[in-house]
């Protein structure tokens, strides 16, 4: 029961670790497709990508955004 319980643990705490990293990745992409979009002049769109990672909480993207 005890070596059940532990395992379960382990699993649940790798997922969490496992999507905060993903999370962090698109957040990253996200804010180089904005800051690509801000180079070529086209700053709907380089907002609409720094929106999505500013949901993030890259607060790279929330400056850039004005927050």
């Amino acid at each position: 029961m005890k070596k059940t319980v532990f395992l379960l643990t382990l699993l649940f705490f790798g997922v969490i670790l496992f999507s905060g990293i993903t999370f962090s990745n698109s957040a990253e992409i996200a804010m180089q497709k904005g800051n690509e979009a801000r180079v070529r002049g086209d700053i709907q769109t380089a907002a609409k990508w720094y929106c999505q990672a500013g949901h993030e909480r890259f607060t790279k993207a929330q400056r850039n955004l004005g927050f």
